[in-house]
């Protein structure tokens, strides 16, 4: 927001711009009444929102710098107040070849382009079961698969099995929103199993919220995704047709 720069000293903006070197760009008025300056985005964000107690930003690492030292000169402190997770590059894989990006061939995929490529699940999951700061390989061949080998499908299964087993208990009549359960009952492995996997769900949550890493929860999908199947296929859940 321009107008927030503007309330503050000229002097403090540009000794926050040209920090580390960088030229301030700026063109004076043919009447020499004002300049106009042409600074990054993301300065202007800062400025405009240096008033919470903690920002986050991903950008290019090239704008690290400028941005710490226009929150020391907003009055902030850089290292409590700026963090800043630097995203890594993206590759694309089809027909087991990559493919080639370039902005000055024009060959570019778009965020768009990939959803409809792969469709907005795949898109969604693919791009967040990675750390931020490792580098990317979507295989676009393996994304559409329905198989196992797509961790996409492979959780997406594990929640269409869920969904038919509560579906044909209701309409067994049989209530699943129980407030105790005999343990008792479960005598298979897999059952503790997927019950210490369940039991996990806060505290993984609590430490990607922590660490703001959001794939943990994923690759915690996954695994718990592995342990529902093992019971799935192991374990009886609803009774047969001359069952009580």
């Amino acid at each position: 927001d321009p107008r927030r720069v503007a309330h503050m000293p000229l002097a403090r903006v540009v000794a926050a711009i040209t920090q580390r070197g960088e030229p301030l760009r700026q063109r004076a008025h043919p009447r020499g009444e004002f300049a106009i300056l042409r600074v990054h985005p993301d300065l202007l964000r800062w400025l405009n929102r240096h008033s919470d107690s903690l920002s986050k930003h991903l950008d290019h690492h090239g704008y690290v710098n400028r941005l710490r030292a226009v929150a020391a000169c907003a009055g902030d402190d850089p290292n409590r107040n700026i963090e800043v997770l630097i995203g890594q590059l993206v590759k694309m894989m089809k027909g087991g070849e990559e493919v080639r990006l370039s902005k000055r061939a024009g060959n570019i995929i778009t965020l768009d382009d990939l959803v409809d490529e792969v469709g907005v699940d795949a898109a969604r999951y693919s791009l967040i079961r990675y750390p931020v700061d490792s580098p990317l390989t979507l295989d676009l061949d393996l994304l559409i698969k329905r198989t196992n080998e797509n961790p996409v499908f492979y959780v997406q299964y594990a929640h269409a099995r869920i969904s038919s087993v509560l579906r044909q208990a209701g309409e067994l009549g049989i209530d699943v929103n129980l407030d105790e359960f005999d343990p008792a009952q479960l005598s298979d492995e897999r059952e503790s199993v997927l019950l210490a996997a369940l039991g996990e769900f806060p505290r993984v949550v609590a430490g990607a919220a922590e660490l703001r890493e959001p794939h943990r929860i994923a690759r915690y999908l996954e695994d718990l995704a592995t342990d529902y199947h093992r019971f799935y296929d192991a374990c009886r859940v609803l009774p047969q047709a001359d069952e009580p």
